[in-house]
């Protein structure tokens, strides 16, 4: 369906659906440098911090919360990078969209993960929290927002 909205503009669903995918295809593309981003800091500590020993290394994971944390961060990143194809988009369809959900666990454990890392000043974790914090009370759908369930659901008032 194509037409003008008689300003003269073109309107077309594809144009829109094609607008769409571009914007989807954003969220992999960060997703995929986060993902860079975490292999890189593990392998940091990896190298420097544990000299490449695996059962320092694993001690490390075990005994602290900070390690811990990060480590569950990069879990939930790997399939978003594996996923992050227009392959996989296509052979996903919509549960594609249902496994990238996976970034916001994965940017609250991050958050922490540097909160727990810091043992002095936690201000500026507190600041990075509260972006976050910002940024996913605006990703919320409305229904949620508003005080209610997203459409569809029922509610027993």
């Amino acid at each position: 369906v194509s037409g003008t909205n008689g300003a003269g503009q073109y309107n077309s669903l594809v144009d829109r659906d094609e607008q769409s995918v571009a914007l989807e295809l954003s969220g992999p593309i960060i997703q995929d440098r986060l993902f860079f981003y975490a292999l890189g800091h593990l392998l940091v500590f990896a190298v420097f911090d544990q000299n490449l020993d695996p059962a320092a290394a694993w001690h490390e994971i075990v005994e602290h919360k900070a390690v811990w944390l990060g480590m569950l961060a990069l879990a939930l990143l790997l399939p978003l990078a594996i996923t992050s194809t227009r392959g996989w988009i296509r052979r996903l369809g919509p549960n594609w969209k249902r496994l990238h959900r996976l970034i916001y666990p994965a940017a609250i454990l991050a958050a922490i993960h540097f909160g727990f890392q810091v043992k002095a000043d936690l201000r500026e974790p507190l600041i990075y929290g509260a972006i976050l914090t910002v940024l996913l009370v605006v990703r919320l759908p409305r229904g949620w927002q508003r005080g209610r369930r997203t459409p569809g659901h029922t509610t027993i008032s």
